[in-house]
C-alpha cells in the first residue's frame, strides 16, 4: 500500500510538506504543491483516515440518536436523510445509534458516541416516549457537561434553548384551522390520535388556539380522541382505521360541521373513507385536512390537502447551530432558517 513516504520521495521533498498540501494546512509553494499532488495521484495515494483522525483526536463524525423503531417511519426516515445531507456537504460522516425507551439510555448513548470521537451528538427525543420529560430534564441539567456539542431534536430545553430544535406543533396545527376559516368554515371538527402522545396534544391546542382567535367557540363534541387499540385492548389499530372509526363517532354525535382536521395524514385517510360511506361528499358537503402530507394523498379521490411539516429546514437549523458551537461562531438566526410549516391545498378543500 502507498504511503505518505513513497508520494515525498516520488515528489522529492519532506514528509511534512507532503502532509501539509494533503491537509489544505500551512503554507507551500504552487510548484510545490503541484508537485505533490501529481505524486499522490500517480501512485494512487489514499490518506489513512484513521490514523490521522487518531493523531487530531475526532473522527470527523457526527454521532446521531434515535428511537427504537425509527426506520419504519417516513417523517424519521426523511429527517435522517436530511442530517446525513448536512453532514457530508460539511465534510462529515454520521454514525447512527438506536435506543430503546429506557431511563438512563440517553446519556449512555450519548457518552457512547463522545467516546468513539463524535465531535457532535444529535439526540432525536420521541414526543411519545413514556420518559420523554425525565429525558429533556437529565440533557438540560449535564449539556454543559459534555465535552462536545450535543444538540437535542424535537425538544425544547428551557434552560438552553441555543443547544435544541424543536417543532412548534400548536403554530403548525392551527395553520389549516386559519385557512378552513379564511374560506368560510365555522364549523370545524378535529380528529386525533391518542392524546398520550405530546405531539397530538400540541396539535389539539392548536386547533383549539385558531377557534379562539377567530372568536369561535370550542365544541368538545366536534373533536375526537381516536383509540389507539381494539376495544379488548389486545390489537394495536391501523392510524387508517383509528380516523375511520374516530369519523364514524363525530357523524353519529348530534352536531354539525363543515371541515375536518386530522391529527395526520392516515387519520384523513380513514375519515374520506368514513365520510364517502355516509353519503358525503368531499370537499362539497365537507372538507378535509391531513397532517404530514404523505405522497399518497394525491392518489385518493379527491386527493387530500395537508400540512409539510419543515424538516429540512429544522435539520438545516440543528446542523448549522452544532458546527456554531463546534466553531465557537456567532448562532444562527432562527428566524432567517424560514422554519415553519406549509399547507398544500388539494382538492379535499374548496371555498364555501
Amino acid at each position: 500500500m502507498t504511503t505518505i513516504l513513497d508520494v515525498s520521495r516520488r515528489a522529492g521533498v519532506a514528509k511534512s510538506t507532503v502532509s501539509r498540501v494533503l491537509s489544505g494546512r500551512g503554507y507551500t509553494s504552487e510548484k510545490t504543491r503541484d508537485a505533490v499532488l501529481k505524486a499522490a495521484q500517480e501512485l494512487n495515494y489514499r490518506p489513512n483516515v484513521l490514523a490521522r483522525n487518531l493523531a487530531r483526536q475526532t473522527s470527523d463524525t457526527i454521532g446521531l440518536i434515535l428511537p427504537a423503531g425509527a426506520n419504519v417511519s417516513r417523517y424519521l426516515a426523511s429527517l435522517i436523510d436530511e442530517i446525513h445531507k448536512s453532514a457530508h456537504a460539511a465534510g462529515k460522516d454520521v454514525i447512527m445509534r438506536h435506543i430503546e425507551d429506557l431511563p438512563g439510555q440517553a446519556l449512555s448513548s450519548i457518552y457512547d458516541l463522545i467516546d468513539h470521537r463524535c465531535e457532535a451528538v444529535l439526540y432525536y427525543n420521541a414526543s411519545s416516549s413514556a420518559h420523554y420529560e425525565e429525558t429533556i430534564a437529565v440533557i438540560d441539567e449535564e449539556i454543559e457537561k459534555f465535552p462536545v456539542p450535543v444538540m437535542l431534536l424535537n425538544s425544547y430545553l428551557p434552560k438552553h434553548p441555543n443547544y435544541c430544535v424543536w417543532y412548534e406543533h400548536e403554530k403548525y396545527a392551527a395553520k389549516p384551522v386559519e385557512y378552513l376559516i379564511e374560506k368560510g368554515h365555522r364549523q370545524i371538527a378535529y380528529l386525533s390520535c391518542s392524546l398520550v402522545q405530546r405531539t397530538a396534544q400540541a396539535r389539539q391546542i392548536g386547533y383549539q388556539q385558531a377557534l379562539s382567535q377567530a372568536g369561535i367557540d370550542y365544541d368538545p363534541q366536534r373533536f375526537i380522541e381516536g383509540l389507539p387499540v381494539s376495544e379488548d385492548g389486545s390489537v394495536p389499530r391501523d392510524m387508517c382505521e383509528v380516523g375511520y372509526l374516530a369519523c364514524k363517532e363525530l357523524l353519529a354525535r348530534d352536531v354539525s360541521f363543515t371541515a375536518i382536521c386530522c391529527v395526520n395524514d392516515h387519520l384523513a385517510i380513514g375519515a374520506l373513507k368514513a365520510l364517502q360511506e355516509h353519503g358525503l361528499n368531499v370537499p362539497n358537503d365537507v372538507a378535509l385536512f391531513g397532517f404530514d402530507d404523505s405522497p399518497v394523498l394525491n392518489y385518493f379521490t379527491p386527493s387530500i390537502s395537508s400540512v409539510i411539516l419543515p424538516s429540512a429546514e429544522l435539520i438545516s437549523y440543528a446542523v448549522a447551530l452544532c458546527f456554531a458551537h463546534l466553531n465557537k461562531t456567532p448562532f444562527p438566526d432562527y428566524q432567517q432558517h424560514h422554519i415553519d410549516a406549509q399547507l398544500v391545498i388539494r382538492d379535499s378543500v374548496t371555498n364555501r
